[in-house]
C-alpha cells in the first residue's frame, strides 16, 4: 500500500455503494491523508454499518514508528497484527499515491 491516499467523497457518495446506518462523523475532504491521521471508515456493528473515525497505523510497543502495511502472507502468523484480524474496518479512500521527490520539489506520483 502506498504511504498515502485520497478521501474526497460525499455521505451520498458512499451511501450509494455502502448502506450505512448510523453516522458518526462529519466528511471532510482530505487530499494528503498520512499515516497517523484520522481517516473515515465503517465496521459492522450487530449486523449494520457504522460509520466513524479511526488514527491511520498501529505503534506496537516495540517500536517508534507507526506500521502501515502487512504482508498478507504472513499477517496471521504476526503477533502484531494477528490479534487485528477479526477488527476490521472499511477505509474510505479514492486514490493511493507516493510523493516523488524531483529537483523541482515533490509532486503525487501513482506507480501505476
Amino acid at each position: 500500500m502506498c504511504g498515502r491516499f485520497t478521501m474526497t467523497r460525499s455521505k451520498e457518495d458512499i451511501s450509494e455503494w455502502l448502506p450505512i446506518t448510523k453516522w458518526e462523523l462529519d466528511l471532510l475532504p482530505n487530499y494528503n491523508t498520512s499515516p497517523g491521521e484520522k481517516v473515515y471508515g465503517a465496521i459492522l456493528d450487530q449486523g449494520n454499518f457504522r460509520a466513524g473515525d479511526i488514527h491511520w497505523g498501529i505503534k506496537p510497543s516495540w517500536s517508534n514508528s507507526l506500521l502501515i502495511n502487512a504482508r498478507s502472507e504472513t499477517l496471521d502468523k504476526k503477533n502484531t497484527f494477528k490479534k487485528l484480524l477479526h477488527r476490521r474496518m472499511i477505509i474510505f479512500a479514492d486514490s493511493f499515491f507516493e510523493w516523488k521527490k524531483t529537483n523541482e520539489g515533490k509532486y503525487p506520483f501513482d506507480s501505476n
